[in-house]
C-alpha cells in the first residue's frame, strides 16, 4: 500500500464526464467522500463495514452505492479483488519531492549558475484504453451476447459462472438471474472485467432495477410466487356451531 498523503488530485474533467454527472445527488456525495476514504488508505477502498462507518451509512446502503459506482465505471475491482477509485494510479500519480528538486537546484547554481528547469510530466490520466470506447469495441461486446447461450453458466469469455449467477438470485431474491447476464454484456466494460464473477454480481442489482417488465418477469421473483391454494374443505355442522358460538 502507497504511503496515504493528506490530498489528493481533483480534475476539472469531472464536470464534463457523463459518468460522473449522471450520479444521483446522494451518489456524488459518496463517490467524493470515497475518493476522500481512498486517498486516506493509500488508494484502496477498505473493506464494507470500515467504509460503512467511514460514510455514516448502514452496510446494506454502503453496498447499494459501492454496487452502483462500480456499474458506473467510477470504482474499479483489482485482479487482489480489492476496490479502487477509477484509474486511480495515473490520476494520482506520485511527483517527486520538492526536497529533491531544491537539492538538485542548489548543485546546479554552484557548479554552473545556471537555473535549471525542472519538468514534471503526469501520465495521461485519460490514456487510450479509457478514452470513448469505439464502434467496432461496442460491436464486439454485442457479437458476445449472441453467444449467451453456449457460454451461460461456465465462465468462460466474460459470462459470469453458474456461482455468481446463485449468488445474485439470492441476493436479488429471484429464482433465476440468466435473464440479466445478456444485459450485462452488452455493457462495453463487461468485456474488460478481471473478475466477470465479481462485476456481475456488483452490477446485477442495478441491471435489475432498470431492466424492462418483461426481463423482471423472467427472473421470477420469489416474492410474487403465486400463493398455495387452500383446500376447499367445510367445516362439520358440530364445528361450525362451536365457532359461531365464539364470536
Amino acid at each position: 500500500m502507497n504511503k496515504p498523503l493528506p490530498w489528493f488530485r481533483f480534475y476539472h474533467e469531472a464536470l464534463d464526464d457523463p459518468k460522473v454527472q449522471r450520479l444521483p445527488p446522494h451518489l456524488f456525495k459518496t463517490w467524493v467522500n470515497i475518493l476522500c476514504v481512498a486517498c486516506a488508505n493509500g488508494g484502496e477502498i477498505p473493506g464494507m463495514d470500515d467504509l460503512a462507518f467511514l460514510l455514516r451509512l448502514s452496510a446494506h446502503e454502503a453496498q447499494q452505492h459501492v454496487d452502483e459506482l462500480i456499474f458506473s465505471g467510477l470504482i474499479d475491482i483489482r485482479q487482489d479483488k480489492r476496490l479502487e477509485p477509477h484509474n486511480w494510479a495515473n490520476r494520482q500519480f506520485v511527483s517527486d519531492s520538492s526536497a529533491a528538486r531544491v537539492r538538485k537546484h542548489r548543485q546546479a547554481k554552484r557548479e554552473c549558475n545556471v537555473t535549471p528547469t525542472v519538468t514534471v510530466t503526469p501520465p495521461d490520466p485519460y490514456p487510450e484504453s479509457e478514452r470513448d470506447i469505439s464502434t467496432s469495441e461496442t460491436e464486439a461486446a454485442r457479437e458476445k451476447v449472441e453467444g449467451i447461450l453456449k457460454g451461460l453458466g461456465t465462465g468462460k469469455g466474460g459470462v459470469p459462472s453458474s456461482r455468481a449467477l446463485r449468488r445474485v438470485a439470492g441476493k436479488l431474491g429471484i429464482a433465476d438471474a440468466s435473464p440479466l447476464v445478456p444485459i450485462y454484456l452488452e455493457w462495453p466494460k463487461s468485456c474488460q472485467a478481471v473478475d466477470a464473477d465479481a462485476l456481475f454480481v456488483a452490477s446485477a442489482p442495478k441491471i435489475y432495477r432498470e431492466a424492462s417488465p418483461e426481463v423482471r418477469t423472467a427472473c421470477k421473483p420469489t416474492d410474487a410466487a403465486e400463493p398455495i391454494a387452500r383446500p376447499n374443505v367445510k367445516a362439520s355442522p358440530e364445528l361450525a356451531a362451536a365457532l359461531r358460538g365464539r364470536r
